[in-house]
C-alpha cells in the first residue's frame, strides 16, 4: 500500500479543495444527522435516486437483474445492503480525515476493487451527484451552498484517491 500526505487532499487542477478544520466539522456534523436518520433510509434512498437517475448502471449489480420498479428495489435487501457499504465507507472516511494514511488506504483499497468490478472514471460523476441529491434529500434546508460544497470537495477526494487503485490496476 503506499503512503498518504496532507497534500493529497488536494486535487489537480483545483487549488482549493484542501478541506479546513472548519469544513471537516461541518462535513461530520451534517454527516451525524444523515447518520441519525438511519443507515438504512440513507442506503435505501441513495439506490433508489440512483436507479431513478441513471438506470444504465443497473447492470453493475447482480442482484439488480430483476429489479423493474421502486417496489422491487425497496424489497431487494441486497441493494439496501450495498448502499449501507456506501454509507459505512463514508463513515470510515469522514473520522479517518486526521490519520491520512489510512483514509487514503481505504479509498485506494476501494478503487482497485470497484476497477476489477468494471468500474470506470465516467462512473463517478452519477454517483457524486446522486450522493448529494441524497444528502439534501435527508439534511434538507440545512444542506445549503456551504455545505454542499464541502461535500463536494470531499467527494473529489474521494475520487482523486480512488483512481490511485485503479491507476494501480492498470500497470
Amino acid at each position: 500500500m503506499g503512503s498518504c500526505s496532507s497534500s493529497d487532499i488536494i486535487v489537480p487542477n483545483d487549488k482549493n479543495t484542501l478541506l479546513t478544520t472548519n469544513e471537516v466539522i461541518s462535513l461530520r456534523n451534517s454527516w451525524r444527522e444523515i447518520v441519525h436518520q438511519g443507515e438504512d433510509t440513507f442506503a435505501l434512498n441513495f439506490m433508489l435516486q440512483l436507479f431513478k437517475n441513471y438506470p444504465n448502471l443497473k447492470h453493475f449489480w447482480w442482484f439488480l437483474q430483476e429489479v423493474e420498479t421502486e417496489d422491487d428495489l425497496k424489497k431487494n435487501p441486497n441493494a439496501v445492503s450495498h448502499g449501507q457499504k456506501l454509507f459505512n465507507a463514508i463513515d470510515k472516511v469522514i473520522y479517518s480525515l486526521e490519520d491520512l494514511n489510512t483514509c487514503c488506504n481505504i479509498l485506494i483499497d476501494l478503487g482497485e476493487l470497484h476497477f476489477k468490478k468494471g468500474i470506470t472514471e465516467e462512473h463517478f460523476q452519477p454517483i457524486e451527484e446522486t450522493l448529494i441529491e441524497t444528502l439534501a434529500i435527508g439534511l434538507g434546508k440545512s444542506f445549503d451552498i456551504k455545505i454542499q460544497n464541502t461535500w463536494r470537495k470531499f467527494l473529489a477526494f474521494i475520487e482523486y484517491q480512488m483512481k490511485i487503485g485503479f491507476y494501480k490496476n492498470k500497470n
